[in-house]
């Protein structure tokens, strides 16, 4: 929703946001631009963008990123940039650029192909002309003995495989949230031996699993109760991954409250 000249919310396309104007997003809701929080203050999932996942707690001041989601809370964006400008947009175009790079080994098929293709073209007009005039063959029997030679001879896989893998492989790894730069650095991946991560976010998805329970006094169902009480009020990712695994056993007892 905008806020109009006269301060009153109101449904727009997302075609309609112009920079500058002040954007109402709820939770739940899908940021739609890049801009920076005007009033409120709420927790916003951003691992598509940094790969954290642990959604990040933001307040009046701090910048918000376009496609992010606001999980917890209610603020109001002032839009600093939309359309090409923003940080998906730039993302997109990121991905659409490594796979036109070529990488060496595409280049050198590239380079092949350029002198094959030739080749094959005057060795398939070759076979035509001598079976036309050296061996008296019909014209269409010559043209199928040129076609047969251009077709088996042809290098299309060295010419379309390369390039093929390249925008696939870089395609598949941009929706599992990776970015590779080039189809040069996707090449040169095939070598590394060993990856070194400087945090723990980008290899975790924020979903916990509890393997064990360990009462240590009390009663083991009554501590599934409050855990899953007192849990289900929050919002944090453990809180929400312990509601999850406690449900069944907590939904079970009649004691439990919402």
């Amino acid at each position: 929703m905008r806020f109009n000249s006269n301060g009153e919310p109101e449904e727009i396309t997302y075609n309609a946001i112009q920079i500058g104007d002040l954007l109402l997003v709820n939770t739940g809701d899908v940021i739609p631009i890049d801009g920076i929080i005007m009033e409120g203050n709420g927790t916003i999932d951003e691992s598509m963008v940094s790969g954290e996942s642990i959604p990040l707690n933001k307040e009046k001041g701090d910048k918000v990123v376009g496609s992010t989601i606001l999980t917890d809370g209610n603020i109001i964006v002032k839009a600093e940039a939309i359309g090409r400008n923003t940080v998906l947009s730039k993302i997109i175009d990121l991905v659409k650029n490594a796979q036109q790079d070529k990488p060496e080994i595409q280049r050198l098929g590239d380079r092949i192909s350029a002198i094959f293709v030739p080749i094959v073209l005057g060795i398939s007009l070759t076979t035509f002309l001598l079976s036309k005039f050296g061996f008296d063959l019909s014209t269409q029997q010559s043209m199928l003995q040129a076609i047969a030679v251009l077709v088996i001879s042809c290098p299309c896989a060295m010419g379309l495989a390369t390039p093929t893998a390249v925008m696939v492989g870089i395609g598949r790894a941009a929706k599992k949230g990776i970015l590779i730069k080039g189809g040069s650095t996707l090449e040169e991946l095939a070598k590394t031996k060993t990856i070194i991560f400087d945090k723990t976010g980008t290899l975790t998805t924020g979903k916990f699993t509890i393997k064990s329970l360990n009462v240590i006094d009390g009663n083991e169902q009554e501590i599934i109760d409050v855990l899953f009480n007192i849990e289900g009020r929050s919002s944090h990712p453990i809180a929400k991954s312990i509601v999850e695994n406690l449900k069944e056993k907590a939904e079970s007892n009649c004691a439990i409250r919402h």
